[in-house]
């Protein structure tokens, strides 16, 4: 049996779909996540139909004849110029590693976006929770006060939110290397 695998973009949410080759459109079942998302108010009943490029067959289709208002150029521009710059399965890692120099830490990042000291943020977007590293750390070395935390490919903004998450906690000494 061949198998194709489909990519398919809602917004910002992406899926891969697998199927068989010549499998009819009524025999394939979509991933209940995908069912789940498609029908969430939070997508406000968007219209959808996923088509079948190689047969034309339409594979699923909700509300898809239904007039809308047209989505905004800007997300739709957004969206393409980041897939265009970004591989849609990229991860970002972001790492902290401690030196020979005690009090002094390297972080090495990757420019990840999606860093943030809220813990509302990283809950609610399933954002990465910056104080993490910094906790584990404080875990390891519980009498550290102070540290100086050389770091590159981290964004400054999110520098200055670490060092307020932390405030009256720990001293960072920023320093970008």
């Amino acid at each position: 049996m061949l198998c194709r695998r489909t990519k398919i973009a809602i917004g910002v949410l992406s899926y891969v779909l697998t199927f068989a080759t010549g499998t009819p459109a009524q025999a394939f079942s979509l991933p209940s996540l995908f069912v789940k998302l498609a029908n969430s108010p939070t997508l406000a009943h968007p219209g959808i139909i996923l088509i079948d490029p190689l047969t034309s067959e339409t594979i699923y289709s909700k509300e898809a004849d239904v007039a809308r208002a047209p989505a905004s150029v800007l997300k739709l521009f957004s969206m393409v110029t980041t897939l265009s710059a970004l591989n849609p399965d990229q991860t970002f890692e972001t790492s902290l590693h401690e030196t020979a120099i005690p009090g002094t830490f390297i972080l090495r990042g990757s420019s990840d976006p999606w860093l943030t000291e809220s813990p509302f943020e990283a809950q609610k977007y399933h954002r990465a929770f910056f104080p993490t590293l910094i906790n584990r750390l404080l875990e390891l070395h519980p009498n550290l006060k102070k540290i100086t935390l050389q770091y590159n490919n981290v964004y400054a903004l999110d520098i200055r939110g670490l060092r307020r998450y932390f405030s009256g906690r720990l001293t960072i000494n920023p320093v970008k290397v």
